[in-house]
């Protein structure tokens, strides 16, 4: 919520040293109705969440998964100049072809790979809360 001279409320309380003047206005800021050790038992709580919360492994998977995509996206654009040389793609839309073909193919395995896997979760979620 904002506190201007038009909207204002109970919880607007003025800033230190904002007085109307000629040609300014006075401003305001919200009241701090939150109770100290509310606060603290919150910053505590928000302390207690881990950073990662899924296990070391599936980042080390991800990292891995990256690494070769984006080595694989810089090597094609050293190896363009030879490919060209080699295929003798005449214009830049043979080029741009020749190369948005890898990241069609990233886009649609991503796809593929992200629906199979909701559901395996899906199916892994269903089969253990029948089983209790």
């Amino acid at each position: 919520m904002k506190c201007t001279d038009r909207l204002r409320n109970d919880n607007c309380v003025p800033i230190n040293g904002s007085q109307a003047k000629p040609g300014n206005q006075k401003r305001y800021t919200v009241k701090n109705s939150i109770p100290e050790a509310e606060k603290i038992r919150l910053l505590a709580r928000l302390n207690r969440i881990p950073v990662w919360a899924l296990p070391k492994s599936f980042l080390a998977i991800i990292g891995i998964g990256y690494f070769f995509t984006f080595y694989d996206i810089s090597n094609i654009g050293f190896a363009m100049p030879a490919i060209n040389e080699q295929f003798h793609l005449s214009n830049a839309t043979s080029l741009f072809l020749a190369l948005s073909v890898g990241l069609i193919g990233y886009i649609i395995g991503s796809f593929i790979i992200g629906t199979l896997w909701q559901i395996v979760l899906d199916a892994t979620a269903c089969s253990c809360s029948h089983s209790h």
